[in-house]
């Protein structure tokens, strides 16, 4: 399984900078082909920020599952199609 998204939840990392600099953190970029996570439409939800890390396309259909790690961080992660 590999990283498609870093989702962290708003009310912990209320702005972009600190949810940018969380997922620094976790060595994870915080943005997606140059773009932040305000500048594309599915990096801020109400809740929560997002951190797209490869398109959703990369990988095979209903394979993608979320892992919660601590501190209102939840990674998507799914299985690659074979090239």
């Amino acid at each position: 399984m590999e990283v498609q998204s870093v989702r962290l939840e708003k009310s912990k990392y209320s702005t972009l900078a600190l949810a940018e600099q969380k997922i620094k953190s976790l060595g994870f970029s915080p943005k997606y082909r140059g773009k932040n996570m305000t500048q594309y439409k599915a990096g801020e939800s109400i809740k929560f920020w997002r951190a797209r890390q490869q398109p959703p396309s990369r990988f095979i259909e209903d394979s993608f599952r979320t892992k919660k790690l601590s501190d209102g961080i939840t990674l998507i992660v799914g299985k690659l199609i074979k090239k």
